[in-house]
């Protein structure tokens, strides 16, 4: 990987690759609103959690728990109980 060599804030050298170089150039040509923007979107990025498990995996997963039957009905129980209501003050 080849990199530029440019001083920081502090005046030390720092090297960047081709891409941090091209998009440093890019974010110099755009307004202050949009490079606000851009820090936006490049924090997001960096803060994405990492993928979940796929749908059929999960299923393979829960189909491997032996929930004993009791345990299911409960929760059966609590869906049905709570699930049906409608909070008028709720959000």
């Amino acid at each position: 990987m080849t990199g530029y060599e440019a001083p920081n804030a502090k005046g030390r050298v720092i090297v960047m690759t081709q891409t941090e170089k091209s998009i440093i150039e890019c974010i110099g040509a755009l307004s202050e609103e949009q490079q606000r923007f851009v820090l936006k979107f490049a924090r997001g990025l960096r803060n994405q959690s990492p993928p979940g498990i796929p749908p059929d995996e999960l299923i393979r997963r829960v189909d491997e728990i032996d929930f004993p039957s009791k345990d299911l009905e409960e929760m059966k129980q609590a869906i049905d109980e709570d699930c049906e209501r409608i909070d008028e003050d709720g959000w």
